[in-house]
């Protein structure tokens, strides 16, 4: 995955620590489809890759 865009400024250990939250990247086109379904929808969304194990 590139860093570009919000990801350019984080650091390896800034990566390795949302990970260990359970937080992943988010692709351009994922992230861009998940904003679009955002924006379609009328509830409050948080659009993020979880992973709770």
């Amino acid at each position: 995955m590139q860093r570009g865009g919000m990801m350019a400024h984080l650091t390896d250990a800034d990566l390795r620590r949302m990970a260990a939250a359970g937080f992943g990247p988010l692709g351009e086109d994922e992230g861009l489809a998940l904003f679009d379904a955002a924006v379609a929808g009328d509830d409050p969304v948080v659009a993020a890759r979880l992973d709770p194990a």
